[in-house]
C-alpha cells in the first residue's frame, strides 16, 4: 500500500528487480564460477549420454536428448564465461570467498538444495528400473520407475519451492511425469532413461 505522504512515482522508469526483489548483480567472478560448473555438468551429461546403448538409429537413441542438452549447457556456459572474462573476472581476486557468507544467502542454499535433489534423482533413475502396465479397459498404460522417480523428485521440489499442499504437488508431479514419459515413449519412440 502506497504511503499517502509520499508522491506517486509514476514518472520513474520501471526496472527488473529479480524474482526475490533483490537488486544485487552477480560479479564477473561469480559468473565465471557458475559458467565453470554449468560447463562441467554439460560435459558430464554428454559423456554419459554417449555410453548409452543405441538400439536402432542415432535419431532414436536414448542418449540423443541428454547429449544435445549437455551441448547446449556447454555453449551457454562458454557465452557466460566470455562475458565474465570481458567484465574482469580474471583480474579480480580482491576478496576471498567466505563459505559462511555464501551459505548465509537464501538463494545459494536453495541452489545447493535443488542441485542435491537433481543429483540424487539422476543416480536413482540410473540405478532402478521397473515397468508394469495399468489396464484402462481400452488399452494398457505403461508405468515405469522413470515416472515414479520423476514424480517423487518433482513432488519434493514443488513442495519446497512452490509450497502448495502435498496432494496438489503430487497430482501435478504425477501428471507432468506421465505426460512427458509418454510423449517420449509413444510420440518419439525413444527409450526412457534406465530402460533395459
Amino acid at each position: 500500500m502506497a504511503d499517502p505522504k509520499s508522491p506517486l512515482a509514476d514518472d520513474e522508469p520501471a526496472h527488473f528487480a529479480g524474482e526475490e526483489g533483490g537488486e544485487e548483480n552477480a560479479t564477473p567472478a561469480k559468473n565465471l564460477a557458475a559458467a565453470s560448473v554449468v560447463a562441467l555438468l554439460g560435459i558430464v551429461a554428454m559423456v554419459l549420454s554417449t555410453q548409452m546403448l543405441v538400439p536402432d538409429t542415432l535419431a532414436t537413441a536414448p542418449g540423443l536428448l541428454p547429449f544435445l542438452t549437455g551441448a547446449g549447457l556447454v555453449l551457454m556456459a562458454l557465452g557466460l564465461a566470455a562475458k565474465a572474462i570481458r567484465g574482469g573476472a580474471l583480474h579480480g581476486g580482491r576478496t576471498r570467498p567466505n563459505p559462511e557468507h555464501w551459505f548465509g544467502v537464501t538463494e545459494n542454499r536453495r541452489t545447493l538444495l535443488i542441485g542435491t535433489i537433481v543429483f540424487a534423482y539422476i543416480m536413482a533413475v540410473d540405478a532402478v528400473w521397473f515397468e508394469f502396465d495399468i489396464p484402462l479397459g481400452i488399452f494398457d498404460l505403461p508405468f515405469s520407475s522413470f515416472e515414479a522417480l520423476s514424480t517423487l523428485a518433482l513432488l519434493v521440489i514443488m513442495k519446497i519451492f512452490w509450497g502448495a499442499s502435498v496432494l496438489r504437488c503430487a497430482i501435478v508431479a504425477l501428471l507432468f511425469s506421465m505426460a512427458l514419459a509418454n510423449v517420449f515413449r509413444f510420440g518419439f519412440g525413444i527409450l526412457l532413461p534406465g530402460a533395459a
